[in-house]
């Protein structure tokens, strides 16, 4: 038994003493030399990512599985034309597409199949609508999951919002707001002077009064659906004392309502807003207080993602209940939102919300979500001068269903985007230099779905990226997958689609070579534990082992004793009567003879 254990734990030290080794031959540093970095303009175009691409301007690749490599004149088993040649008898120019259903057409940018057609084949339908006459000086469609912009018209050009401020108003308030608390009305709510004296009596308003105790939610359906000037001034003061955000006047007295169009500025700046600024939180005209297509469809991007936002931006009628100070109900409802009405000529299947603003100065204003087959849209029309608020209305009408017709959603997969992931080496600035130090590899977790039209196909889609040369530590480097038609076709797709589509943010993940060397130590540490933990747990069944031998052979030896104990007794015994048996049978002395 001795040589037993002593043997175990001989085998149980030798593990111990060789794991260091071992674990270290298993986690042997690489040669630490920094990597090429990915390329950064990348034609990626099917399902052909796996695959060398090679060619030219005007030469394009069909096959996923196979390496192609060709000039303007030459494409195998394929179909491409140029500005003069299109296999199959076709002709076309930069600008013109003709042919009929037996005929297939090429341009100067080459029109293809898709992967699963290597011969014969033909590129998207060109039957293909018009972009529609708009009056609206400025424009926008975006993807509202995305943010791509589909079409647009002077979209980063300043315009005066009007109503539709109170898009931002709303969300902004709806971060800190409880709807169903209440708030007793202040005079600097119905007769602000932040930033100058107004008469929400001149504009859109619901008569709130001071000293009126209402429910938020009150004041979020009387911005949202009666699009009133006092709500939505009580809203920004109600928000912005529960923030803490207030401003000192030149007259020493404290303005909220500046405070929240602080908040509106950041907030804008947050989102990308370049090109706005408010000075009011309801949008009634002021030199100052302007916006862009662009930016105000950032605004309502964002404030879609806002909790409840949809709840305000949908309804269509609201009641706001008796208060102290007035004992009817007031009774709210959409006149002006035509997509909202079923009944209206301007009626949009799918519209989630609407908010149109007009004044003198900004003309006629709108905002507009729809959403068809799963695709949310944003709409953004601005200074339309038309004769109403219908007017607008008809712009996004035929923005809307432009859209919708003539696009369709392109996936791309993770895997697509980044099968290996983009890498770039680290480095860290010192006063003596740049040390290189690890690392970082760009990548995403997700698919990504753009919205393409209808006449350009994946294998017309350049995926290019901005991943720097370098990436230096406790510096913000990020980086994009940005999604564009090719430069051949560009100039086509102008016609149709805004050329630049979406942008993809990509995670960058930094392995530092101290991070590898500190993961590798724990790796071996986390091994040694592991063994460790069994040894013991052997060394524990050993010695429980040892003790069940030993308090067996204990219980044995006792069981032997006591056997051997009886079976002393036993033979004592059976002596003790043979003796006493012999005794009783021996004869008569002789003395006793003679006697007779």
């Amino acid at each position: 038994m001795k040589k037993v254990i002593s043997f175990f734990m001989g085998l149980v030290l030798a593990c111990q003493m060789s794991l260091p080794a071992f674990a270290q031959a298993g986690t042997t540093a690489q040669p630490q030399t920094p990597p090429q970095t990915a390329q950064t303009d990348t034609n990626q175009k099917g399902n052909t990512q796996n695959n060398a691409q090679q060619g030219n301007a005007n030469t394009q690749n069909n096959t996923a599985n196979n390496t192609q490599q060709g000039n303007t004149n030459t494409q195998n088993n394929t179909q491409q034309g140029n500005a003069n040649t299109q296999n199959n008898t076709q002709q076309g120019n930069a600008n013109t597409q003709q042919g009929n259903a037996n005929t297939q057409q090429g341009n100067a940018n080459t029109q293809q199949g898709n992967n699963n057609a290597a011969n014969n084949t033909q590129q998207g339908s060109t039957d293909v609508t018009a972009l529609p006459v708009i009056n609206s000086d400025s424009y926008i469609v975006m993807n509202a999951s995305t943010g791509q912009i589909l079409i647009s018209k002077n979209p980063d050009k300043k315009q005066y919002p009007s109503n539709i401020t109170k898009i931002m108003t709303t969300a902004l308030a709806l971060e800190f707001v409880d709807p169903e608390a209440s708030y007793p009305i202040t005079i600097e709510d119905v007769f602000p002077t932040y930033p100058e004296s107004y008469r929400f009596s001149n504009g859109t308003y619901v008569a709130i009064t001071q000293d009126e105790v209402v429910k938020i939610k009150d004041l979020l359906y009387g911005t949202m659906i009666q699009s009133a000037n006092d709500t939505a001034n009580a809203l920004a003061d109600c928000t912005a004392k529960l923030a803490n955000r207030s401003i000192i006047l030149d007259d020493g007295s404290t303005s909220y309502t500046g405070g929240f169009v602080e908040m509106m500025n950041e907030k804008a700046k947050e989102l990308g807003c370049i090109n706005t600024n408010f000075i009011n939180p309801h949008g009634l005209h002021s030199e100052n207080h302007y916006t862009t297509a662009y930016d105000m469809a950032l605004i309502t991007r964002y404030a879609l993602s806002t909790p409840d936002f949809q709840q305000y931006f949908s309804q269509t009628e609201y009641t706001m209940e008796p208060t102290n100070k007035q004992s009817l109900p007031r009774n709210w409802g959409r006149v002006k939102e035509g997509m909202m009405d079923p009944s209206n000529e301007n009626y949009y299947q799918g519209t989630i919300g609407v908010k149109v603003g007009q004044s003198a100065q900004a003309n006629n204003t709108a905002v507009s979500v729809a959403e068809q087959n799963g695709v949310r849209l944003i709409c953004v029309a601005l200074n339309c001068t038309g004769s109403n608020a219908y007017s607008v209305q008809k712009d996004m009408v035929n923005l809307l269903n432009y859209c919708f017709t003539n696009f369709n959603p392109i996936t791309y997969t993770s895997k697509e985007l980044a099968p290996k992931g983009f890498k770039t080496p680290v480095y860290e600035k010192t006063e003596k230099g740049n040390n290189y130090i690890g690392n970082a590899t760009y990548s995403t977790d997700s698919d990504f779905t753009i919205m393409l039209h209808k006449n350009f196909n994946k294998n017309d889609v350049v995926i290019s990226t901005d991943i720097p040369g370098r990436y230096y530590m406790n510096e913000n480097m990020p980086s994009t997958i940005t999604f564009s038609i090719s430069s051949e076709r560009a100039q086509e797709a102008s016609q149709y689609m805004v050329p630049t589509m979406a942008a993809l943010k990509l995670k960058a993940s930094v392995l530092t070579f101290s991070e590898i060397e500190r993961q590798k130590q724990e790796a071996r540490q986390a091994l040694f534990n592991e063994i460790f933990k069994v040894a013991k747990i052997v060394l524990i069944v050993l010695l429980v082992l040892f003790i069940l031998l030993m308090i067996i052979r204990i219980r044995n030896k006792r069981k032997y004793q006591k056997r051997l104990a009886r079976k002393k007794a036993t033979e004592a015994r059976r002596r003790q009567i043979q003796q006493s048996s012999g005794q009783r049978r021996q004869p008569p002395n002789n003395s006793q003879k003679r006697r007779k």
